[in-house]
């Protein structure tokens, strides 16, 4: 029994030494290399740099956002071939393959281009009852102006100046038929009402199973339904889908534009007498009935 019991014990000893020495050989040799790739991401178009890029290896190993200047860092990389993937919204991501040795620097620099899908929010659209007002929308390319700006593809205008009841519509169309006309825009009845949240992941309009959207049937109004200054405590709002009828076919090349809108916010701000909404776009500038980015 003896001899038994310094048998185990002889056994035990040398399966903790073994333990302790592999513990040892992961701890003092870590599986980091020391490859760098880096380099500096801007706008093709306007050869400025673009600030907020994603970018990341695959397979994964670093992560960094480009700063200011558009400068970004990967570091650590094992020796190994990798797939450099630069992405932020509103932009066509890049992929950019390179072999690194484990110990060598590499500079990646690379021009983006805007993609077909373009996400705006937080647009600021005021009505203060003048011709001067912000309560225009350029939605093509995502910008407020004024009503009297023939760049607009949609006005926002209170009901019969009542100031309670508000909408959208068509850029075209002129209260007074001296304001030089906008743009056509036609829209789809309410969608329905979604939260902010629901928004950011809707990637297509409700529609027929297995159809794309068509605009003589899908679309045909002038004008939005009416919405008011929303109740405390409700975070659902209206969504709309909407086409850009006088964009097509000079203004994109001959493709159809489609898009959806929330009406995020409504409120009064009394000091300047001016009603505000708070708006979010996504627009697909290749004719297809796709929102996500």
């Amino acid at each position: 029994m003896k001899q038994k019991l310094l048998f185990i014990a002889f056994i035990t000893t040398i399966m903790v030494s073994l333990f302790l020495f592999y513990s040892c050989e992961q701890t003092t040799s870590p599986k980091s290399g020391e490859s760098v790739i880096m380099g500096v991401v801007r706008d093709l178009l306007t050869n400025q740099p673009l600030q907020g890029v994603y970018v990341r290896t695959s397979p994964a190993s670093d992560v960094d956002t480009t700063d200011i200047n558009g400068q970004y860092k990967l570091t650590k990389l094992e020796k190994g071939s990798y797939l450099i993937i630069f992405s932020k919204i509103n932009y066509k991501t890049d992929t950019v393959a390179r072999t690194v040795s484990g110990k060598d620097t590499v500079t990646v620099n690379v021009n983006m281009t805007y993609g077909d899908i373009m996400v705006f929010n937080g647009l600021v659209v005021n009505e203060s009852f003048t011709g001067s007002s912000f309560s225009g929308v350029d939605l093509l390319e995502g910008k407020v102006v004024t009503e009297n700006n023939p760049i607009r593809d949609i006005q926002f205008k209170d009901s019969n100046g009542t100031r309670y009841n508000f909408y959208f519509r068509s850029g075209h169309l002129s209260l007074n038929n001296i304001l030089p006309a906008g743009y056509e825009t036609e829209f789809s009845e309410l969608l329905g009402m979604y939260t902010k949240s629901q928004f950011d992941t809707l990637s297509k309009r409700w529609d027929v199973v297995g159809r794309e959207i068509n605009p003589d049937w899908d679309f045909g109004y002038h004008y939005t339904q009416y919405f008011n200054v929303f109740p405390v405590g409700s975070s659902l709002r209206p969504v709309y889908s909407f086409y850009l009828k006088g964009r097509y076919p000079g203004q994109n090349q001959g493709r159809r534009v489609y898009g959806l809108l929330l009406i995020r916010d409504l409120y009064y701000d009394q000091p300047n007498d001016i009603y505000k909404v708070i708006i979010d776009v996504k627009i697909n500038k290749d004719s297809k009935n796709n929102f996500n980015p």
